[in-house]
């Protein structure tokens, strides 16, 4: 009996680090991955199927967007659902006091069920006009899109910053 006990603890010891040394690998109470976001700039929003991704105001020509400008949004929308399609059919917001309808804007804009539709870019055109306020790259305002299933979301969507290095002729500061 004392022999077998000899034998067995080495493997008992053995078995218990080991199972010691898998269980401190684990994620633990919180996971590093459990809170990531998206890396993208733009805001998201989700209500019923619609969901809404990257939306942003195009980076604006001149570098800001001046009262009375027109601008466009870029965004994917995404419909999950199996069977119901939707359509979004009006996108609106208090920075601006013209309705995209004025602007020769795609609205409304199909959504069918299991599919996703891009606006700006090459796909739909989607612009709010006469823009009551300046804005500057990275400024957000609310922005309501109101779908005919889905319902209505109000997002605070930023307008987007260049992609490339923007020269800007300003003096040095001295000291």
């Amino acid at each position: 009996m004392h022999r077998l006990l000899s034998r067995l603890a080495p493997a008992a010891l053995a078995g218990g680090l080991a199972v010691g040394a898998v269980t401190g690998c684990s994620a633990g109470q919180i996971a590093q991955t459990a809170n990531q976001v998206s890396t993208v700039d733009g805001s998201t929003a989700t209500i019923g199927n619609i969901s809404l991704r990257d939306i942003t105001f195009e980076y604006p020509p001149n570098g800001t967007y001046e009262p009375g400008d027109d601008a466009r949004l870029e965004f994917t929308a995404v419909n999950s659902a199996t069977l119901d399609a939707d359509s979004l059919v009006s996108v609106s917001s208090t920075a601006f006091d013209g309705a995209p309808v004025d602007s020769g804007s795609d609205l409304p804009v199909q959504l069918p069920a299991g599919t996703d539709v891009s606006f700006g870019g090459d796909g739909e055109l989607l612009e709010l006009t006469d823009l009551t306020e300046q804005l500057l790259p990275s400024v957000r305002v609310p922005v309501t899109f109101t779908f005919q299933v889905a319902g209505e979301v109000t997002v605070m969507v930023p307008v987007a910053v260049p992609l490339d290095y923007v020269e800007k002729d300003v003096e040095p500061f001295d000291f």
